[in-house]
């Protein structure tokens, strides 16, 4: 199977944060024996992600999406993904639960609840790491 990483971020495009996300990702492929072969950086714009995603479908089998899942207004990975695949989002509540644990004694915006999206046909990870749930979902096989 051959595996496509799209890491997601103006702030990587521009080089302002080093893309340890896919560096990570690509070592674990590596060990578990998948084939990959393209990585691509793209900035936080949805017409874009879906241009790339649309050319990631066409030479690989599985595609890691990472970044722009955060709270900040241009953090659309999800949503973005989700009009491109006609795949609705929904709040996971288990998720839910533990991001809002984790403003326990501040305040915690809107915005925020944007990491505790998921696929409503996918399956939720949960994150122990971090806050932005993870979502792996089938589209055409």
């Amino acid at each position: 199977m051959k595996v496509e990483i799209i890491a997601v971020g103006t702030e990587l495009l521009i080089g302002q944060i080093a893309n340890t996300n896919a560096q990570f990702i690509a070592r674990k492929l590596n060990e578990l024996g998948f084939d990959h072969y393209v990585q691509t950086v793209i900035g936080d714009n949805p017409e874009r992600l879906k241009k790339v995603t649309a050319q990631a479908e066409q030479r690989s089998d599985i595609i890691i999406y990472t970044g722009g899942l955060g709270p900040t207004r241009d953090d659309l990975t999800k949503q973005t993904i989700s009009a491109y695949l006609n795949q609705p989002l929904i709040h996971d509540e288990v998720g839910m639960e533990t991001i809002k644990a984790a403003f326990k004694g501040r305040v915690m915006t809107e915005n925020n609840l944007a990491m505790g999206l998921t696929f409503q046909a996918g399956h939720t990870f949960p994150n122990d790491v971090g806050q932005a749930l993870g979502t792996a979902i089938e589209h055409d096989n």
